[in-house]
């Protein structure tokens, strides 16, 4: 794959979380905030963005998307294919509550 290629997935990628984040805002607003990571000041742009501007904003190179992975232990527990998979689920699902949303 090739640098073009590349930025053309990244592009592709950006419009199709910008779209998702925005459907998920409409239709659930608190789960979408908390799903997303994002604060109500975040989530309130998001959802009033038009297609046109949404659109501009995944035109970047840069992934707009981050992985709410920082930590090894929450990484493991998604992972863990154990018989206590669901507890670990849970577990992990309260581990990233408590991240701090980002701006």
């Amino acid at each position: 794959m090739n640098m073009q290629d590349l930025n053309a997935e990244i592009r592709e990628a950006n419009l199709t979380y910008l779209m998702l984040a925005q459907q998920m805002l409409l239709a659930d607003r608190v789960g979408a905030m908390y799903r997303l990571g994002i604060n109500a000041e975040l989530a309130d742009v998001l959802a009033r963005l038009p297609a046109a501007q949404l659109v501009k904003m995944a035109s970047t190179d840069m992934l707009l998307a981050r992985f709410r992975l920082d930590e090894r232990t929450v990484l493991g527990m998604l992972n863990d294919y154990s018989k206590e998979r669901p507890l670990a689920r849970t577990h992990s699902a309260i581990m990233l509550a408590a991240q701090p949303n980002e701006v």
